[in-house]
């Protein structure tokens, strides 16, 4: 490859480069509870982070599966005899 065409290919990608850092959005995802209640550090910095909302509201997600998962109804739990669990 001639060194002008690598010049061209770099000249490209590093223009790429600065197109998508300027095209980043700023403003942060939605975490899983209300930015306008912030009551403490750790949730503005969530609110101020697109990549910390979004795993917050990963993590509220997978909390959900968990917690939801491990719930019975009762009268599931009624019915299994003595002894015998899930």
């Amino acid at each position: 490859m001639s060194k002008v065409r690598i010049l061209i290919v770099l000249g490209m990608g590093a223009t790429a480069l600065a197109l998508g850092a300027c095209v980043r959005p700023t403003q942060a995802a939605s975490p899983s509870f209300d930015c306008a209640k912030v009551s403490g550090r750790a949730e503005e910095l969530i609110c101020g982070d697109r990549e910390l909302a979004s795993m917050d509201v990963e993590a509220t997600r997978l909390f959900r599966l968990v917690h939801d998962s491990t719930r019975q109804p009762e009268a599931e739990k009624r019915s299994r005899p003595l002894g015998e669990s899930a």
